[in-house]
């Protein structure tokens, strides 16, 4: 493969009509992707796409916007798909306190999911798709935490918005960013060019990718 797209749900409704065509243009053009969970659903559909066609891999989990839904024993039925061949890692996951920012309880809720499944990837090393939206900091603080007593945690940040003083306490735990269309037309100049390229993935968040939802929103 040419490129990786590391952040995309091609097995959502937008793309019924010509997931085959788009998927068999991707590969043409020696274009992967990794097709993201949002619950237990979705990583089902992913494994699935990534069981169909050689340039697609699964990554699963549950997003945190679905957490109030969903159930953590769902996290039990997602394990068994994590040490699938085809699943490369665990997500998306994280904190969105963007339109819950004074529920308490589903604070602590999201933080249960996440803990969760940060220790789902450590358990099985394999890399965090990290959802996060108004909630940097306790997102870090959690992800910090583990990574002091488990240093090959690794966890990367999608449809990364934020300052350059974020940016430095994820690469200060060697954790990597990726950003989407927003770039085009949006004022993040100064953290784009302050991420080193060799902590900068690629992603397209299809179908997402340019609308700024940050992943899945206009799902609900």
């Amino acid at each position: 493969m040419k490129y990786i797209d590391i952040h995309s749900h091609l097995d959502f409704e937008d793309f019924d009509n010509d997931r085959e065509e788009i998927i068999a243009d991707m590969k043409s053009k020696e274009i992967g992707a990794f097709n993201i969970g949002t619950c237990l659903g979705t990583s089902r559909n992913s494994i699935e796409l990534a069981e169909k066609h050689d340039n697609i891999w699964a990554i699963v989990g549950i997003h945190p916007i679905y957490t109030d839904k969903a159930l953590l024993t769902d996290l039990d039925l997602i394990e068994p798909l994590i040490s699938h061949e085809r699943c490369v890692g665990i997500g998306e996951c994280g904190m969105d306190f963007y339109r819950k920012e004074n529920d308490i309880e589903n604070k602590k809720i999201q933080l249960a999911f996440f803990e969760k499944q940060i220790e789902l990837a450590i358990k099985y090393n394999k890399p965090l798709m990290i959802h996060c939206r108004e909630a940097y900091p306790e997102t870090l603080d959690v992800l910090e935490t583990f990574k002091k007593t488990n240093p090959q945690l690794h966890a990367h940040f999608h449809f990364f918005t934020e300052s350059v003083e974020t940016a430095k306490r994820i690469l200060g735990s060697n954790f990597t960013v990726s950003f989407t269309g927003p770039i085009t037309f949006a004022d993040y100049d100064e953290v784009v060019k302050f991420v080193p390229v060799e902590f900068m993935m690629v992603e397209t968040d299809s179908p997402y990718g340019g609308v700024g939802s940050g992943g899945g929103e206009r799902n609900l």
